[in-house]
Formats: structure tokens, sequence, C-alpha cells
């Protein structure tokens, strides 16, 4: 199962202080109600399952993640934020760098997916490019000019999956295993479009709607290994 408990590695590591450590990024926890509200601003947090979620502030306290329009918020729910897959999405100020990144997300596949479908992510243009997503046969990921495919069985499933480049090469990982560990980078995924969570930000349009639940997404500044994704995942609860 992809979704299993990965043993843990020793070194005591601690997330909180890992993405304190990064010079920019996000870590949004959809699981609960913190840092939730059901508008742009912060006047009315949200409370219960089938609330709307108009803003989320992320664990660092350093970023948002909003909706201005009422029918394109995703719900909270117990699965996390619910994303419909029509035109639910939050849009982040948050663009990846020249260098090293990461995108991390741990999301609830929904029973079936028709074409792409985006956690998170940006497209500048078809060689600036940085997301994670699924497809009708498995999990899809985007650096640069790269695009990714891993026929993997997913719907219907709970799914942590990685990207990372250092601005040459590129590695994904999905639960336990390294997909890809030495691809060569082409174009780059550091671009002037923010990353939009529940869809793919393409040139300022979301896009590519993803119909499932989004309980945590990650953004920072490393270029990851193996080992440091299953800690990450360990510390997402698997």
């Amino acid at each position: 199962m992809i979704a299993q408990r990965i043993p843990v590695l020793s070194g005591g590591f601690s997330l909180a202080a890992f993405m304190a450590q990064q010079s920019d990024g996000f870590w949004y926890d959809f699981t609960q109600t913190a840092g939730l509200f059901q508008t742009t601003d912060t006047s009315t947090p949200v409370t219960a399952f089938g609330d709307n979620i108009g803003r989320a502030t992320d664990l660092r306290a350093a970023a948002t993640a909003t909706q201005s329009t009422t029918s394109f918020r995703p719900k909270y729910q117990s699965t996390g934020a619910a994303f419909d897959g029509a035109d639910d999405n939050l849009l982040t100020g948050y663009t990846a760098g020249s260098g090293a990144n990461f995108l991390v997300a741990k999301v609830v596949v929904p029973a079936s997916i028709s074409g792409n479908a985006y956690f998170l992510g940006q497209i500048t243009d078809a060689n600036n490019r940085f997301a994670l997503g699924a497809t009708t046969s498995g999990l899809r990921a985007l650096a640069g000019g790269n695009a990714y495919e891993f026929a993997i069985s997913v719907l219907d499933q709970t799914v942590v999956m990685g990207v990372t480049t250092n601005g040459s090469t590129v590695r994904t990982f999905v639960g336990t295993q390294a997909l890809d560990q030495a691809t060569l980078l082409s174009g780059s995924v550091g671009g002037a479009i923010p990353h939009q969570l529940g869809a793919l930000n393409n040139a300022g349009t979301a896009s590519a709607f993803f119909g499932g639940s989004i309980q945590h997404v990650l953004a920072g500044r490393e270029f990851l290994d193996l080992a440091r994704f299953i800690q990450i995942a360990n510390a997402l609860g698997g």
C-alpha cells in the first residue's frame, strides 16, 4: 500500500524545525482548523465540517493561500480540504527559486479521475513548470520542461508524493519509493507564476482541477533525497 506507515529513521527528525529552516516555502495543514478561515480575511474561522475554506495560513506563519470567489472555495472535511474537481482552488503567493526546490503533498485521491488533475503547481511556460498531480493511470509530476508519469494504482487511496530539483537534476518520490533519481532538468522551475492548490496555475489561469482532498502540501528550498522524503512522509503520517 502506498499509504503504509514507513519505518521511522533515527535522528529525531522534526518537520516543524525542518520547515522553519527553509528560506522560503509553505506548509499548509488541512487536517485541523487552526489557521483556516471561511473568507479571505480572518473574521470567520473554520469550525466545522462543511465550512468553506477561503483563507489558509501556513504553519510557518509566513504565507497564506486564498480564494476570493465563494463558489470556488474547497470545504473542510474529515479527509482534509475537499476540492470539487470543477473550479475549487486556493492561490498562494509562492514562487519557486532558481536552485534547490521541493514540493510534497499528502492527498486523498478520488475513486476516478478524468485526464490530468493537479494537487498543486504552476506553469509559466512549456519549459518552466513545477507541479504534482494524478492521472487516470497513476501519478504525474512536472519539473521544468520534464513531465513524469508513473503507472501506480492510487485511485481511492491516500498518497504522499514529492518532486525535487537542485537546478540540474530531478528526483521524484511516492510512499517508500524513489521513482526517478537521475533525470536531468530541462528548463527551470522558478518563475513569476505562483503555485495554486487544488489546481494548476497555468500562466495565471486555474486549470486541471483536482477532485479529491488535500491534507498537507509543502514547498521549500532544499534538494531532497529519499531518506529526507521518508522522514517528511513519516511526520505526515505515512
